[in-house]
């Protein structure tokens, strides 16, 4: 018998171990990678990225509602924009100038406790010049404050019924109050930040304080910049985002509606677009000419045709929504009656059906292609009652610097988050004329002066709300601004996510007690 070949070939036993190792690797390759909510991990798809964390200087929307998930406040505002309980749980005016609040239980995450004193540090660092911070804008009527026990006092210089919103501030941490920066606060909120923040991603845990252990618990949240459109919608319908707040365009809607993964919810909005015009020059200081452009808008075609109806005709600047809105009528287009307005005023049509105009006016807007598309339908409206309306569009930043200089004729822009009906006195009281406030046309009315600052000083809930209702009424009357829509709060998310609420101010607090249902579970939904 021949000898055995020392090189007979591997021992089976060796082929069939490596096969069975090589059959492992690539069925783990292969294996799609598990979606984050499987996990308990909410991303939440952003259209920017927050300017800042640190809590004295936060004001962008992005900053501010990824903090409201990490830090409590003094006062909270709940979906009507009216002021709750949160860190202080009850409130009192004992006069129209001193107001006190009560400090609950609260802590840090790391177990500090909130106390009254604690409360106090905040305010008065906000507040002190040398600090500069914006966020202490809002305290500025404040004079003193003091503590007695669980209770803080706060004296003011002047009535202010707004205070209570201006009090809706994040309290900080004692060891953190001076620092020159603050990369990473220490909160007190239901979720904390997880490791060190990136320019494109922000990642949060739930804090220990907040472990209610329920199926379905939300326990990561990480917010995630996706600044294209596009790929923020196309983030969405691969599931690697959960949750995007009125930041999908209407066009790419339709397409998400399609999906069966996904979930799409329209909630009563606080975002109010309006026109406004320079008030004491030149002809957009008449009246009539105003109430005629009024008169000339359709609405519902700019609505239809643009933005798909995730919008409703406005009469006021305050949403529906809010405590303090009035429900009024939005006269009919009516193009006869506004000629005849026009007619009145003494802008005459100088050729009957010839090409000539009545008037020329130019409409100053953005570079956003869906505002002057919105401002071409307004030019083609307002030509058929006879005004040539140029459109001249500018990178916002110049746009909105020409319109707080008082440059412009007429222009468009949208209030975002109208919580505390005082913005009335901010946009429109004679006192508020830029730098001092938002009243950019100019506005001098005494009688609107009048109810603005009755409401301003009132205290009383019911009084303050009939004073803003009859300043509701004096606005639409006067037309110093037209209110065109209000703006529906569009929430896009993954049909598992469930119990998440809109917030006024785009909050994403609800987070907290939203949760995370089973495939089969969301459905049956």
């Amino acid at each position: 018998m021949p000898p055995q070949s020392m090189h007979s070939g591997p021992d089976p036993r060796t082929v069939k171990l490596f096969c069975m190792v090589a059959a492992a690797v690539a069925l783990a390759a292969c294996k799609p990678e598990p979606d984050p909510a499987d996990t308990g991990t909410i991303v939440v798809a952003l259209e920017g990225a927050p300017g800042t964390l640190d809590p004295r200087f936060a004001v962008d929307a992005y900053s501010t509602r990824i903090l409201d998930t990490v830090m409590r406040k003094l006062i909270a505002i709940d979906s009507s924009g009216a002021p709750t309980a949160d860190i202080a749980t009850e409130w009192q005016w004992s006069d129209p100038l001193t107001l006190r609040l009560k400090i609950g239980a609260a802590t840090f995450h790391d177990n500090t406790r909130i106390t009254a004193n604690v409360v106090k540090s905040t305010l008065d660092t906000l507040r002190s010049p040398e600090l500069g911070s914006p966020v202490g804008a809002a305290l500025a009527d404040i004079q003193t404050i003091t503590v007695d026990g669980e209770w803080v006092e706060l004296k003011l210089a002047r009535p202010s019924a707004p205070l209570l919103v201006g009090l809706s501030i994040p309290i900080i941490h004692p060891d953190q109050l001076q620092m020159e920066r603050i990369d990473v606060p220490i909160g007190s909120g239901p979720f904390k930040i997880s490791g060190t923040p990136e320019r494109d991603q922000i990642k949060l845990i739930r804090a220990a304080q907040y472990c209610n252990c329920a199926d379905g618990t939300i326990w990561n949240i990480h917010f995630r910049t996706i600044a294209d459109p596009v790929a923020r919608t196309f983030s969405l319908e691969t599931g690697d985002a959960h949750l995007a707040q009125n930041s999908i365009p209407a066009g790419n809607l339709k397409d998400l509606h399609k999906v069966g993964s996904i979930a799409i919810d329209r909630q009563p909005g606080f975002n109010v677009s309006y026109l406004g015009f320079r008030l004491d020059q030149g002809p957009t200081s008449v009246q009539a000419l105003r109430q005629a452009i009024a008169l000339a808008i359709d609405r519902p075609a700019i609505l239809d045709g643009i933005l798909d109806n995730l919008a409703k005709p406005a009469a006021t600047l305050l949403p529906p929504a809010n405590w303090a809105w009035l429900e009024m009528d939005i006269p009919a287009r009516n193009l006869d009656q506004a000629r005849s307005l026009l007619d009145q005023a003494g802008f005459t049509d100088p050729d009957g059906d010839g090409p000539e105009p009545r008037l020329r006016l130019e409409f100053k807007t953005s570079t956003n292609p869906e505002r002057i598309r919105i401002a071409q339908a307004i030019a083609g409206q307002l030509g058929e009652i006879g005004i040539d309306l140029s459109i001249r569009s500018l990178e916002f930043g110049t746009f909105f610097e020409d319109i707080r200089q008082g440059n412009f004729q007429m222009y468009g822009l949208t209030w975002v988050g109208v919580i505390e009906p005082d913005l009335l006195h901010y946009a429109l009281h004679s006192a508020s004329i830029p730098p001092s406030g938002a009243n950019r046309g100019r506005n001098q009315d005494p009688v609107l002066d009048q109810l603005l600052l009755a409401a301003r000083e009132t205290v009383d809930p019911k009084s303050r709300k009939e004073l803003y209702h009859q300043a509701q009424r004096r606005i639409a009357e006067q037309l110093p601004v037209i209110p065109l829509w209000v703006h529906d709060t569009v929430l896009v998310r993954d049909a598992r996510l469930d119990g998440f609420v809109a917030h006024p101010g785009g909050s994403y607090r609800s987070l907290e007690d939203a949760q995370i249902l089973p495939a089969a579970a969301a459905d049956q939904r």
